[in-house]
Parts: C-alpha cells; sequence; structure tokens
C-alpha cells in the first residue's frame, strides 16, 4: 500500500489488519514518531516511523539492534529480540521495583540504581550489565506491594520472565501486622520479679 500510493498517503479503505506471530528485520531497527518518511534506510538501519507498536505482533525480531526515538512506545505484550534486547521482566501486583547489583545493596538500601514505577514490564539484554546491576542468573530487588516492602531474590532466565506478588504480598503484609501483634504480646507478658517476700 506504502509503494501504491507513492508516499503521498495510503487510502483507509486499502488498511488491512493482520496478526503476525513474528515479524524479522534482517537489519537494525529503530523506531521514530517523528521520522521524516514511513520508512527509510540510514546506513544499516531501517527507520520506521511509529509513534506506537501495539501487541498485534507478538515478536519482533533483527539481527542488529532495536532503537526508539522521540516519544516512540512499545505496548507490553511485544517481546523484542535483537543483539542489545533478548529478554524481559513482566510485573505483576506490583507499585515498585528497585534493582540492586547484589543481596547485600539491598538488604542495606544501597547502589539501587534502576527504580521502576507503575511498569508493567522491563526488557533487557540477558548478562548485560545496566547502570552496575547485571541481569543474569537472579535479581535482587525491594519490591513495594501494597504498603509493604519485601525484600527479594527471583531467579531469571533468557526470554520471559514473570514477577508475581499478589499472593506473597498480601503473605508479607499479613506476616508484619503479626509480627508487630506478637511484640506487643512479649512486651506485655514480662514476668517482673519481685524483692519483697510476702
Amino acid at each position: 500500500m506504502y509503494f501504491q500510493t507513492l508516499s503521498t498517503g495510503i487510502d483507509y479503505g486499502d488498511l488491512e489488519f493482520e496478526t503476525f506471530g513474528t515479524i524479522t528485520f534482517t537489519n537494525s531497527l529503530a523506531l521514530s514518531a517523528d521520522a521524516s518518511s514511513m520508512v527509510s534506510l540510514s546506513g544499516t538501519t531501517v527507520v520506521l516511523k511509529s509513534t506506537y507498536l501495539t501487541d498485534d505482533i507478538v515478536l519482533v525480531s533483527t539481527n542488529g539492534n532495536i532503537t526508539q526515538h522521540s516519544g516512540n512506545t512499545i505496548s507490553d505484550g511485544i517481546k523484542l529480540r535483537a543483539n542489545n534486547l533478548d529478554s524481559e521482566i513482566y510485573f505483576n501486583t506490583v507499585d515498585s521495583i528497585t534493582f540492586f547489583p547484589t543481596a547485600s545493596a539491598r538488604d542495606n538500601n544501597t547502589d539501587g540504581n534502576i527504580t521502576l514505577t507503575s511498569a508493567t514490564i522491563y526488557r533487557f539484554k540477558y548478562g548485560s550489565t545496566v547502570s552496575g546491576i547485571t541481569f543474569t542468573n537472579n535479581v535482587y530487588a525491594r519490591v513495594t506491594v501494597g504498603g509493604a516492602t519485601l525484600l527479594v531474590t527471583t531467579p531469571i532466565a533468557l526470554g520471559t520472565n514473570t514477577i508475581d506478588f499478589g499472593v506473597t504480598g498480601n503473605l508479607q503484609t499479613l506476616n508484619n501486622n503479626l509480627r508487630i501483634v506478637n511484640t506487643g504480646v512479649q512486651k506485655s507478658s514480662i514476668l517482673v520479679p519481685h524483692t519483697t517476700n510476702i
């Protein structure tokens, strides 16, 4: 349809919607909301004019890198596979999450250089280091769920990963509340020795 109209516009009557299992580009891919033309080639990078890529396409892959420019957004349902992106973590029932380089840094709340709030996905290259945090084997994180803060170590693998704290978050909240109650009971049940004989 693009070549039919010679770049002057696409007749809406010609538009069709198709769901793809996979769409693959042989070069690097750049998605730009303000590209000057619908499709162009910049060196070895294919540039698509795109403001929003929706999850009608399940998997987008390239033999190079995938980059976004000028406000382009990609919906959560799309998996990206490229030299710079080959994995994702989906978050379910997570208010915010901060990644740390080690369990010790997480426990001491130091060097948490990546924080996501109101996010449902984080895309990354497995084994890469971003802001001092290496995404391989396990991720160490502080997760907030409904007012509770959880210190977690979550195993990750190449490809799709899910962090779900729906039940865990509720159980942790109950556990925190029970600990407060137990501390109160312990304090009130301390036996005070008497020094006066009766």
